[in-house]
């Protein structure tokens, strides 16, 4: 008996370090998520644009009406154009004003040959704040071969972290109530009742008329010819 379980402890104890052993010789990686991007006074233009890049893509959603490579949506204007064209836009305002009032206002100017469709890029779905904004402008002027001329100020980042991140949840709550929160409804089929009619409707003393809602009429049994009940009919 103790000779067999010794044989089965020596199996397990050589199985275990046989695993280990080979555990150890496969290499070991360890994967971070990717380093959050923050936008500041003193980043780098290069690394703006990067970041302009990744909102386009992701975030902004652009890539969904235009293109940046010559397969892509064209619903909207080709986006490695926008630059070199933004300073004949409008005349009088230079390629960077154009850029920024077309990304946050975008109903003000329409290119011609396409329809309104724009969201501002500061409201839903997009939901950016203007250090963002600018920076989706120092990827246009990349990938239109300009120079980024485009400047971050303390004020962008300001208003940026006064914002704080967007709660869609929030939102909707604050626009269609909580869930599961009651509210006074009087549907149209809401009628009157006293108490002479109703004696056991619900009416007390200081408030003599109640009200009686119903999604549906009242079914009420009809009595036949020899007073029995037979059916329904529907009404109050």
């Amino acid at each position: 008996m103790k000779a067999t379980f010794f044989k089965i402890f020596a199996f397990l104890l050589v199985t275990v370090s046989t695993y280990s052993y080979v555990g150890q010789l496969v290499p070991q990686f360890e994967e971070y998520p990717p380093a959050k991007k923050v936008i500041a006074v003193s980043t780098p233009p290069a690394e703006l644009a990067a970041i302009g890049e990744e909102l386009v893509r992701v975030k902004g959603g652009c890539l969904i009406c235009h293109k940046v490579t010559e397969t892509g949506n064209e619903r909207g204007p080709d986006l490695r154009k926008a630059a070199g064209q933004a300073a004949t836009r409008k005349p009088g305002m230079d390629a960077g004003a154009y850029l920024l009032e077309a990304l946050t206002q975008p109903e003000v100017f329409l290119v011609p040959g396409y329809p309104k469709m724009m969201p501002s890029a500061l409201k839903p779905p997009a939901n950016m704040n203007l250090a963002e904004v600018k920076a989706i402008i120092a990827y246009l002027q990349t990938l239109g071969g300009a120079e980024v001329t485009v400047k971050i100020v303390a004020d962008d980042i300001k208003a940026a972290k006064a914002a704080g991140p967007v709660h869609k949840g929030k939102e909707a709550m604050g626009a269609y109530g909580w869930p599961g929160r009651r509210r006074t409804i009087r549907p149209a089929s809401c009628r009157p009742i006293s108490a002479s009619r109703f004696p056991r409707a619900s009416v007390t003393k200081s408030s003599p008329t109640s009200w009686a809602c119903r999604a549906s009429p009242i079914r009420r049994p009809a009595p036949n010819r020899r007073g029995r009940t037979r059916g329904y009919v529907s009404g109050w």
